[in-house]
C-alpha cells in the first residue's frame, strides 16, 4: 500500500496529475490569476508552504531561462507559509511573461512527516514551452524530453 502525498495541489481546480497521462503541468497565460489549493484531506495537514523560483534562494524551485519573476498575491513574496491548510493562495502570472516555465513546489507537514510535490506552470509561444534546469516529471512523465522533441519537430518543418 503506497502512502498518500498530502502535498498534491490543484491549480484552478485541475487535479495535480492527469490519471490517464500522468501529466502534472499547467498551461497558463500572461496576467492569468491562478488559485492553488491542497488536493486531498487537508484536515490532516498541519502546515503547508508554497514556493516559486527565487534567484536568491538556491533551494527554491527552478525556472526556465528568460523567465520573469512570479510572486504570490498574498504578500508579494516567492513563498507563502500557511497554518490553515484549507486556505488557497493566488498567483497572478506576470503580465510581461512570454514563453517561459517555472516550478511551483508545495511542502506539506502532517502527523506522518513531510510531503513535497511539484508542478510546472508554463506560458507557451507558438505551441512550444521552455524547459527548466534538471526538469524531471513536473510537467509530464517524460520531462524535458518531450519539450525538446516539440522544438525539433517544429524546426524540422521549417528546414527544406
Amino acid at each position: 500500500m503506497s502512502s498518500i502525498n498530502r502535498a498534491r495541489f490543484k491549480i484552478n481546480g485541475t487535479a495535480s496529475e492527469d490519471p490517464s497521462t500522468g501529466k502534472r503541468g499547467f498551461d497558463a497565460t500572461a496576467s492569468q490569476v491562478l488559485t492553488v489549493t491542497l488536493e486531498q484531506n487537508p484536515a490532516r495537514v498541519l502546515t503547508v508552504k508554497y514556493e516559486l523560483p527565487n534567484a536568491s534562494d538556491p533551494d527554491a524551485p527552478a525556472a526556465s531561462l528568460y523567465s520573469t519573476q512570479q510572486l504570490f498575491t498574498e504578500g508579494g513574496q516567492s513563498s507563502v507559509l500557511l497554518t490553515d491548510p484549507n486556505a488557497s493562495v493566488h498567483i497572478t502570472v506576470n503580465p510581461a511573461t512570454t514563453i517561459s516555465s517555472y516550478v511551483l513546489r508545495c511542502t506539506a507537514v502532517d502527523d506522518q512527516g513531510t510531503h513535497i510535490f511539484e508542478r510546472m506552470i508554463v506560458v507557451r509561444e507558438n505551441g512550444l514551452r521552455m524547459t527548466v534546469p534538471a526538469e524531471r516529471q513536473e510537467y509530464e512523465p517524460l520531462g524535458w524530453s518531450n519539450a525538446l522533441n516539440e522544438v525539433t519537430k517544429a524546426l524540422a518543418t521549417l528546414i527544406p
